[in-house]
């Protein structure tokens, strides 16, 4: 019920009919809600069947300071076999979609993976059955990443390497001097009732920071 990137639990749906009152969804609930503190927010996406593929994007700015590539308000689209190379916050970052895809695509070092950057593939705020399968990440703060209301993905047969928070403002940053950052994190309010199967890291964390 909570509004913002951080709101407390939900999910997504797409209708597929209505009669009356009653709708019919695409997909059964995976869990019972409670009627008290519970709502409804109508979702229309700002695309959909979009795609971004086999392309090579490496950041040349002098001080990169946003997300690379962007997804957005979007469903049954994709990211496919792109690299990216010195991003500064987010590589890939998802917010608002539904029933996307981001496979075969290699994210590595970043331009700056201190608090908040250097996330390899991210879903953040609300997402819901998207597929992350079969990328490759390297030397990230986090490789992979769920932040907020994620519900219904599948995070599956991703290599992840040598995740760390050395890199501010070199291409070349130095290797991890002890502590050994999240490989696969879930972070923020409640992603929730997502699968985790085939991955290849170092570590995994399901953080309280935000109220998991």
């Amino acid at each position: 019920p909570s509004k913002g990137d951080y709101a407390h639990h939900g999910q997504a749906f797409k209708v597929i009919s209505r009669d009356g009152a009653s709708v019919t969804l695409d997909r059964p609930f995976y869990w019972s809600f409670g009627r008290e503190n519970t709502t409804v927010h109508h979702f229309s996406p700002g695309g959909s069947r979009m795609g971004l593929e086999n392309l090579c994007i490496q950041v040349m700015q002098a001080t990169p300071n946003g997300d690379t590539v962007l997804v957005a308000n979007t469903l049954d689209s994709w990211v496919r076999n792109v690299e990216v190379k010195s991003s500064s916050r987010n590589f890939i970052q998802a917010s608002g979609t539904m029933d996307c895809e981001f496979r075969h695509n290699y994210v590595h070092e970043p331009w700056d993976s201190q608090g908040g950057s250097g996330y390899g593939i991210r879903l953040l705020g609300w997402n819901a059955n998207d597929l992350i399968e079969d990328n490759i990440a390297y030397s990230c703060r986090h490789s992979y990443g769920m932040d907020g209301i994620n519900t219904g993905n599948v995070i599956g047969y991703n290599f992840s390497l040598d995740p760390n928070d050395n890199a501010h403002g070199t291409l070349h940053p130095e290797h991890n001097h002890g502590y050994l950052y999240q490989d696969f994190l879930t972070h923020g309010s409640s992603p929730r009732f997502c699968l985790f199967e085939g991955n290849v890291g170092a570590k995994a964390y399901c953080d309280f920071v935000h109220g998991n």
